[in-house]
């Protein structure tokens, strides 16, 4: 989300855009992820992802109830993480959870960062998963040069490794990663 275009297109000062998603943040509306890096600084160019504790409440403000094909992977991507999310809360864990996306737009949804552990998880809302739904790890895992998991989270009901890559449904793969 990237609040001075909010601003400009809602004609309010971008400082106010900003304070509005604050209190959203504040009162557990929604939840900011921010975006991966390994300093600081990167971090705070970067836009950050905006998730809502409820995809009902998404789905009243845009005013579109249906679950139609160009909505399921945005609407799967906020119940991993709102289950992520309230999975770490309920066993009182510190953890970070982030994004990752580059300027050429591999991304992926998720980075946790729970016990010591970097998880990259990617979501996908389908049934059949292909190579091409890899690439976000493999550029993460270039940038990232450390050992971590690579999960990918999809909508099937067969676990697979593919390429060092762990496919689960995505309820069992958040009972793999300790959630």
């Amino acid at each position: 989300l990237d609040l001075s275009k909010l601003a400009a297109q809602a004609q309010v000062p971008r400082q106010s855009a900003v304070r509005y998603f604050e209190i959203l943040e504040d009162t557990l509306i929604v939840y900011r992820c921010e975006a991966f890096s390994s300093t600081e600084r990167k971090r705070l160019i970067q836009h950050p992802k905006y998730y809502f504790f409820d995809t009902g409440v998404l789905n009243g403000i845009l005013g579109n109830f249906t679950a139609s094909l160009e909505r399921i992977g945005f609407l799967f991507e906020h119940l991993v993480c709102t289950q992520l999310l309230s999975s770490v809360l309920a066993k009182d864990l510190d953890c970070r959870l982030s994004h990752y996306r580059t300027e050429h737009g591999a991304e992926v949804d998720f980075i946790l960062e729970l016990d010591g552990e970097v998880v990259a998880i990617e979501v996908k809302a389908t049934r059949n998963i292909g190579t091409a739904d890899f690439r976000g790890l493999h550029s993460f895992s270039e940038f990232f040069k450390k050992p971590h998991r690579k999960i990918l989270f999809y909508l099937g009901d067969i676990e697979k490794h593919i390429n060092g890559i762990e496919i689960f449904p995505w309820q069992l793969g958040l009972k793999k990663i300790g959630l």
